[in-house]
């Protein structure tokens, strides 16, 4: 008979319907902040979309480990590779970012040109908090993703430096800003990268050692308060979505989360800056916040697709 096993190829094969399911989870869990008020347990089940960030995260980092592997480490390339990036993450931003800033800031005043420009820059996320947080992460991650990789390919054993940058971003989380714990994930992702393109099996003994830390860090979490639940939860949830993915074998599920998955910056953007176009023009009366934010989301999806489409043409020929 032959041996249970876990093939982390799974993760490289669905990695952009894992997207479409953070880019989802993400719509989710930012109802109960647009006033959508539901009864408690419902409510609970949409934060439960927060997962969706740290997914996302994840799954940028197998992307960049994808990218940067073969990378020859010469001035020309490294600046090709961060050509490549940061077109593919400020084409769209500024498309949607920049006019919706310039709104919310100007609104009934006039434009400080110096907080503008600050906060499109991503600057003032580090000095004040204030700015599109997400983006704003991933600017210094993408910066360092070089050298970061240049000394794993230096360590022995480069789950230790992933662990300890794992650990620090978490304790920093408490001191500084709540989106470290969720950014974390990308080193996990990066790590986990070489093993995923190699279609590395986990046996049923190790996967057994996988969930007894799961289990110990849930009882970490519900009986001695360290800790918080759903970055325990998130790669469990991956690597069971995955296997039902394998197991349920749609093709029109599959595309349905990859439409998600490739609109998944976009829609984002759109989702945090729509309420400042709707707020401007006061399209929907405050009363209606169910309303509203169903018009975000169908709304949002419709021009995440458009942005999408435009800044193709954009990224390919840079």
């Amino acid at each position: 008979m032959k041996p249970m096993s876990y093939n982390l190829e799974l993760v490289s094969k669905y990695r952009s319907a894992l997207m479409g399911m953070a880019t989802i989870g993400i719509l989710m869990c930012h109802a109960p902040s647009n006033g959508v008020n539901l009864p408690f347990h419902l409510n609970s089940i949409l934060e439960l979309g927060q997962l969706g960030v740290m997914v996302f995260f994840f799954v940028s980092g197998l992307g960049l480990y994808y990218s940067i592997r073969r990378m020859e480490y010469s001035i020309s390339c490294i600046a090709a590779w961060y050509r490549k990036r940061f077109v593919r993450l400020f084409v769209p931003y500024l498309i949607i970012y920049a006019p919706a800033l310039y709104i919310s800031m100007s609104d009934g005043d006039c434009l400080n040109w110096g907080g503008y420009l600050l906060n499109l820059s991503t600057i003032s996320y580090w000095i004040d908090k204030i700015g599109c947080w997400f983006v704003d992460i991933l600017v210094p991650i993408y910066l360092l993703t070089p050298l970061w990789n240049r000394l794993l390919e230096k360590v022995a054993y480069p789950i230790i430096p992933t662990i300890l940058v794992f650990a620090a971003m978490m304790s920093v989380d408490n001191f500084y800003a709540s989106a470290f714990h969720q950014a974390s994930f990308f080193f996990i992702g990066f790590w986990l990268g070489r093993y995923v393109r190699q279609g590395v099996c986990i046996s049923m003994k190790e996967m057994m050692a996988i969930g007894g830390l799961f289990v110990l860090l849930l009882v970490g979490y519900y009986v001695f308060g360290i800790g918080e639940l759903l970055p325990i939860v998130v790669m469990p949830c991956m690597f069971i979505g995955c296997l039902v993915l394998e197991r349920i074998g749609s093709s029109s599920l599959i595309r349905f989360l990859n439409f998600f998955g490739g609109i998944s910056l976009e829609s984002y953007l759109l989702n945090v800056t729509l309420i400042t176009w709707i707020v401007h023009f006061n399209l929907l009366p405050e009363q209606l916040f169910p309303y509203r934010y169903l018009f975000m989301v169908v709304v949002g999806i419709i021009l995440a697709t458009v942005v999408n489409r435009l800044c193709k043409p954009i990224v390919e020929k840079y």
